[in-house]
């Protein structure tokens, strides 16, 4: 596929205005890490690359906001932050490599969303290069901006079915004075989910707890963050529930780990599970229809990424989460089988504003939202 990297986003408009005008297919590119996800580009498709947008364009720190280029990596932004005691407060798949534009067209988060949400929650406002050439901006570079619609957030997790992001400006975080991580073991997914919601539970106020593995050895990482003494006394009690603390070192390589696992897929389908963490039952079932092989399992948020043999439970998983609000999708393998699962209104109406704003359906086709 032709790669092309403008280096200004009006250069990348008039490429987009170009490729619709041909109904020539456009691939948005940024570090190309989450390329995996939900479908191949079409063989015959135009790569269109933001690596080239990677200026930090203002940083106003009294403020703690950022305007960023979609291009630059997240590990250079947060260089630049970390000088101010600030940061983006995200671990997603990919790391410091991952491209900001990326991220954010993927929706992806990590193990940090249980104490920060995902990077969808820090967005105050973006600019859009549209299929048909035209830039567009929503939101603003205040936090306490109320004007208008947060249109901008429809592209956040939308796979640049709907334009590309080309700019960004967020509200950041203060960095936290200090981490500590501990890890306890199970033999058996039941008892690690169980060991999970005691770390949880008050007076414990964790920014993650993962539950990992597969067949009969299962790890639980837990991980606080805060002012020193606070973190110190959270991991105290923790460790008296059966955890044992990690180095530092190892710590940040277990949960780099835990936000990498399955990027990039081996042969065997990627599925992620979503549903309300009120509905544990439901939860663990639907995880047991699906006969993962290996996982990352984030009970507390209701979420779980899986390895697994094959799709034969996919159906019955789908049934189980689908009525109370859930949402069963192959990131990856899917063969003949549907990715989606039954189409929600939200798909509907993202469909419908992609054949709007898109008419020519030249960005990612094939990523659809509805099988």
């Amino acid at each position: 596929m032709e790669l092309i990297s403008p280096t200004s986003p009006e250069e990348l408009a008039a490429v987009l205005a170009q490729a619709s005008a041909a109904a020539r297919p456009v691939v948005p590119l940024g570090a190309g890490i989450h390329q995996h996800l939900v479908a191949p580009p079409p063989p015959d498709a135009l790569r269109l690359g933001t690596t080239a947008l990677d200026r930090v364009l203002e940083h106003v720190p009294a403020d703690l906001t950022l305007t960023v280029q979609a291009g630059a990596r997240l590990g250079q932004v947060q260089v630049v932050l970390a000088g101010h005691g600030q940061w983006l407060p995200w671990d997603p798949p990919g790391g410091a490599a991952a491209t900001i534009g990326g991220l954010l067209a993927c929706g992806l988060a990590g193990p940090l969303r249980q104490a920060y949400g995902t990077p969808r929650d820090w967005v105050l406002g973006a600019r859009i290069a549209l299929a048909d050439g035209t830039l567009v901006k929503s939101g603003g570079k205040v936090v306490k901006n109320v004007a208008g619609y947060d249109l901008h957030k429809l592209h956040i997790g939308a796979y640049g079915t709907l334009g590309v992001i080309v700019e960004v400006t967020f509200k950041l975080a203060p960095q936290p004075a200090a981490w500590r991580t501990l890890l306890a073991e199970s033999a058996d997914l039941a008892g690690a989910l169980e060991m999970a919601a005691r770390l949880a539970a008050p007076p414990l106020a964790p920014a993650s707890v993962v539950v990992c593995g597969g067949g009969t050895h299962y790890r639980v990482a837990v991980r606080f963050s805060g002012v020193p003494a606070a973190v110190a006394r959270q991991g105290q009690y923790a460790a008296g529930l059966g955890a044992t603390a990690l180095a530092d070192a190892a710590a940040a390589a277990l949960w780099q780990s835990l936000s990498d696992f399955g990027t990039p897929p081996d042969a065997r389908p990627l599925v992620r599970l979503g549903i309300a963490p009120q509905q544990r039952d439901a939860y663990r079932t639907a995880i047991d229809a699906l006969g993962a092989h290996d996982g990352v399992y984030q009970p507390t948020i209701g979420a779980a990424r899986m390895l697994c043999a094959d799709l034969a439970g996919l159906a019955a998983a789908r049934a189980i989460v689908e009525p109370l609000g859930g949402a069963v999708v192959v990131e990856h393998g899917a063969g003949d089988a549907p990715r989606w699962g039954a189409a929600r209104d939200s798909a509907r109406l993202m469909h419908a504003l992609r054949q709007r704003l898109d008419p020519a359906g030249v960005l990612n086709p094939g990523r659809a939202f509805v099988d």
